[in-house]
């Protein structure tokens, strides 16, 4: 592109090739995004809905191309999964692995100082209990993954681990 051409194009010079977006800018972004969410995961292209959110820019005075705000919408799907839903799925399993552990260790203990006997018929109700958290964590981390794989909100989480199914 000569700099004729890009010097003459609304679109690049007053967004700026290259440029970030001011923090304005991006929640004005994000607000018609909001607006237009339900069509962006209904349409099977979006190039229309993407056009309907470059013009609601430029009716605010800023001027971007619909490839920008494409990737801007597409990076910020990417960092809100990364965000918002793996720390919570780390406090669940982190949490887990740290009962766990605890729950290993008095054991180890306490087994220890007892005079050894004959196995019991069955796990202890605790050795059950530590299990089924142990189940329950790798469920959470099961939904989690299908949350990310959605692209589903933290609240939706709340539903999931509670046994509402997607």
């Amino acid at each position: 592109m000569s700099d004729n051409a890009a010097s003459s194009s609304p679109a690049l010079t007053a967004a700026g090739m290259g440029n970030g977006w001011t923090e304005s800018e991006t929640w004005v972004l994000i607000r018609l995004w909001e607006d237009h969410l339900s069509e962006l995961r209904g349409e099977k292209h979006n190039s229309r809905v993407y056009d309907a959110i470059v013009t609601g820019l430029a009716q605010r005075g800023i001027v971007r191309t619909r490839w920008q705000v494409q990737h801007k919408i597409d990076n910020f799907t990417q960092k809100y999964s990364s965000y918002t839903i793996t720390p919570e799925i780390l406090r669940v399993v982190r949490n887990s692995k740290k009962r766990y552990s605890e729950r290993l260790a008095l054991e180890k203990e306490q087994s220890a100082k007892r005079p050894r006997e004959e196995p019991e018929a069955g796990p202890s109700s605790e050795g059950q209990d530590l299990q089924k958290e142990v189940e329950t964590a790798k469920k959470m981390l099961t939904n989690a993954e299908l949350l990310i794989a959605h692209g589903l909100k933290t609240k939706d989480f709340a539903e999931v681990e509670s046994g509402n199914s997607l």
